[in-house]
């Protein structure tokens, strides 16, 4: 649905949420009962990247129809050392909690 501007002669500008099919170019003010003429105003385009647009289709898509899946995906391999390479060296090296007290 669209937001539409509609300007009452005796009351104020007021704002109306209609599907586009059904707009026409005068409402009802909510004020007064009088008759309000649609104000045009300048589209409320947005652009937004294309990985958001994918992101937004996927959600959309999976509400209605989850991918189920139906097996357990395979394992991913991990990234081995060479050969020959001691375990203390495939470690991350790690800096001391707490530097030397000063020796007195």
């Amino acid at each position: 649905m669209a937001t539409y501007l509609f300007r009452c002669p005796s009351c104020a500008v007021f704002e109306r949420r209609l599907p586009m099919e059904s707009v026409t170019t005068a409402s009802t003010c909510p004020s007064c009962g009088a008759s309000a003429a649609r104000v045009y105003t300048a589209p409320g385009l947005a652009t937004t990247s294309v990985a958001l647009d994918r992101a937004v289709d996927a959600a959309g898509s999976s509400a209605d129809n989850p991918h189920v899946t139906q097996t357990i995906p395979a394992a991913r391999s991990r990234r081995q050392a060479p050969p020959g390479t001691p375990v203390a060296a495939q470690r991350p090296a790690m800096s001391p909690a707490h530097p030397p007290l000063p020796q007195s």
